[in-house]
């Protein structure tokens, strides 16, 4: 009979799971502190197609405010949620980059009573105004998206009306991630168990 010896390996294979579950999408808004400026905003259609799940946000002739006034932008945000990262391209066209960014995290809240909303943090910024903006930024994407969040994942939805605001994340206030226990807790366990083997 053939028995599975958990040790080294299988306690930090164990513990990889558990963050990388953590660090997943989160159903309620990620409560990341931003600065008023410099503020993207506008307004424009945004649609999830139900076959393939690629999530498409357009907004033309949005606004930045100072330090990096600007007007006449496009913000295009792609991407397919739950299986690679979207990413954010603003710029007046696809040849002049204003701010570009890669998803760093996603968080979303639905309401059946009002607008829903979908943040989406970006790091490693690039384009023209990336300086001005600093390390990340925290897209927020308001409209009626559907129920709950199957309409990110499995259902998907149709073309909408939406707005979005972009602003720099303050990153000198920001607060203890939820997931960091949880992941320190994963960490310690697999110290623990792979101490345990190795005196045995």
């Amino acid at each position: 009979m053939t028995h599975f010896k958990f040790g080294r390996v299988g306690a930090w294979a164990t513990a990889a799971v558990v963050m990388l579950g953590a660090s997943s999408a989160t159903s309620a808004t990620l409560g990341l502190p931003v600065l008023p400026a410099p503020e993207i905003s506008g307004s424009g259609n945004a649609v999830n197609d139900a076959v393939i799940l690629v999530f498409d946000f357009l907004a033309e002739d949005a606004v930045s405010t100072a330090p990096a006034a600007a007007s006449g932008l496009d913000v295009r945000i792609t991407g397919l949620f739950g299986l690679s990262t979207a990413a954010l391209n603003v710029g007046p066209d696809p040849a002049a980059l204003f701010l570009g960014g890669v998803q760093a995290d996603l968080g979303y809240e639905f309401s059946a009573s009002g607008p829903d909303s979908i943040e989406i943090l970006f790091s490693g910024l690039s384009g023209s105004a990336a300086a001005s903006f600093g390390d990340s930024v925290l897209a927020v994407i308001t409209g009626e998206f559907g129920n709950d969040e199957t309409v990110l994942f499995d259902t998907g939805f149709g073309s909408t009306q939406a707005s979005i605001v972009i602003n720099p994340v303050d990153t000198a206030v920001i607060p203890l991630p939820a997931t960091l226990p949880l992941m320190a807790s994963a960490l310690l366990s697999a110290f623990a168990i792979s101490r345990r083997r190795g005196c045995a």
